[in-house]
């Protein structure tokens, strides 16, 4: 509990006293050149941290000194999201946008049992329903239930669930709103219910008389695993 890591845009910042003192990673280290991005980071469950930067997820000892990519290796490539079990040891999960010859893109969702040493994909294709894929979850009481958002070809949230730990899905309708363009990002699975979720929303509108954009994010929850949601909070800003 005294090893914590801030992701920043200038990197992370480090401390092994519970705040002490830090000291900083370059983003260098774990991104690419010139790519500045705010890092995804988690434990794995023998200390070692994982960075995940959309474009890949980079791995190193508890030191985070020394990082190596795992998946995610060139620039047709991307890696949305990551999550990894609370309750299954090494078992992780990861979204793999490649994009192909012909200009399409093929989402594939990628296994690790050696916390993101390596990766292997998943046999089964997503649903043709889900076309951009956001996040990705495993829930903490049960590792074969396997969550992830985003939207259809229309802009419309999906939530798909899997029960077998990614190998099938079902779809069910995310209330969004298609004209701003609001996407769903899981924000939490309940960690003794798999069924209750939540969703946080990001959306913005542009106000005509003020000429600025406007957040309009919405909290959503769900108590039966994604077939309904009922919206907790709305808040624009």
């Amino acid at each position: 509990p005294s090893h914590l890591i801030l992701g920043a845009t200038y990197g992370m910042l480090v401390t092994n006293d519970a705040g002490r003192s830090w000291r900083h990673v370059c983003e260098a280290s774990f991104a690419d050149t010139g790519l500045q991005t705010d890092p995804v980071i988690a434990f794995a469950a023998d200390g070692a941290v994982l960075a995940g930067i959309y474009a890949s997820v980079a791995r190193s000892d508890a030191a985070a000194c020394d990082f190596q990519k795992t998946l995610g290796f060139n620039n047709r490539q991307a890696v949305p999201d990551f999550a990894l079990s609370a309750s299954v040891p090494g078992r992780a999960i990861a979204m793999l946008v490649s994009l192909l010859e012909d200009g399409t893109s093929r989402n594939q969702l990628y296994r690790s049992n050696d916390g993101g040493r390596s990766w292997a994909p998943l046999a089964a294709q997503l649903p043709s329903r889900i076309r951009t894929v956001a996040t990705v979850d495993i829930a903490p009481s049960n590792a074969e239930r396997v969550y992830l958002s985003g939207l259809d070809a229309d802009g419309a949230g999906v939530l798909l669930r899997s029960d077998d730990g990614g190998e099938t899905f079902d779809a069910f309708a995310v209330p969004n709103d298609v004209e701003n363009a609001e996407v769903p990002y899981i924000a939490a699975v309940d960690p003794d219910d798999a069924d209750a979720i939540y969703l946080r929303t990001d959306a913005w509108i542009f106000d005509g008389v003020a000429q600025v954009a406007r957040a309009n994010d919405a909290l959503l929850y769900s108590r039966d695993a994604g077939a309904h949601f009922t919206e907790l909070l709305r808040e624009p800003g």
